[in-house]
């Protein structure tokens, strides 16, 4: 059924997307933190 294999796909690029956003906030938060290290570390 073609609809229903839409439906699949629509829900499976949704997840993607999400964990797509997740990784890039997971990332920013990480970046300032490697920031304050390496002004520590001078």
């Amino acid at each position: 059924d073609l609809h229903a294999v839409h439906e699949r796909i629509t829900l499976a690029l949704e997840n993607q997307h999400q964990e797509i956003q997740i990784m890039i906030s997971q990332e920013r938060i990480q970046i300032p933190q490697a920031q304050n290290n390496t002004f520590y570390a001078q």
